[in-house]
């Protein structure tokens, strides 16, 4: 947990931050945090899980990390049912969508819960910037869960928690809708329906964007 908040204070300065490209063997380790037990726990604590996808996210807004974190564990290929295709798809990004989606999760109801999620959300969305593989295949991976977040998640845009899941998620969608195929995926989702509900809780601009990108598929 120290260990990945003193990393994140060495990128914010740009000769660390090189170093730290040259030996990138920490971005493993730092996701082997992140990745499921096959017994209980799970999960390691979560305070530990928050340092390290916040550590991943702040990688993420970089270039050249971006590429390192999605190519330090390969890629496997992975069958899309919908459209009966043979894909392949980051491990790195594989583990990542897994936390959001899996149902062994401990910690719904600890204090840091928003924050996590919001946190690993962001990572997601920061991995998709500017890399077309990687939104393709977070979209692929995660837009049924993003949706279900915005659909379902009960705080509001007026909660004056900074990591409100509800944005966190929008944010994210809005990101992956530069790619077709994810609005698309949208489109059939019926998206929507399912942002309009969010349309009164201060969260108009991004929707206004979803609603663009998606309405010219």
């Amino acid at each position: 947990r120290h260990t990945c908040s003193f990393l994140i204070s060495c990128c914010q300065r740009e000769p660390l931050k090189q170093e730290l490209q040259k030996n990138s063997n920490f971005v493993k380790d730092t996701l082997s945090i992140l990745t499921i037990n096959q017994y209980p726990p799970y999960y390691r604590s979560i305070e530990t899980l928050l340092q390290a996808t916040s550590l991943i996210s702040s990688l993420a807004m970089d270039t050249a990390f971006r590429t390192i974190i999605s190519d330090c564990l390969g890629y496997e290929q992975q069958l899309d049912p919908s459209h009966d295709e043979i894909f392949e798809q980051s491990v790195a990004i594989r583990i990542l969508v897994d936390v959001l989606k899996d149902d062994k999760r401990t910690f719904f109801k600890h204090r840091y819960r928003d924050r996590f999620f919001a946190q690993l959300i962001g990572a997601l969305k920061n991995l998709s910037l500017h890399h077309n593989v990687n939104r393709k295949t977070i979209g692929r991976l995660s837009i049924p869960m993003l949706l279900l977040i915005i659909a379902t998640d009960e705080k509001l845009k007026e909660n004056t928690d900074p990591y409100n899941l509800v944005e966190a998620a929008l944010r994210c969608i809005c990101v992956l809708t530069f790619h077709r195929q994810n609005c698309q995926i949208l489109k059939k989702l019926n998206i929507d329906q399912i942002i309009d509900k969010r349309s009164e809780e201060g969260f108009l601009d991004l929707i206004k964007n979803i609603g663009y990108m998606c309405s010219n598929v």
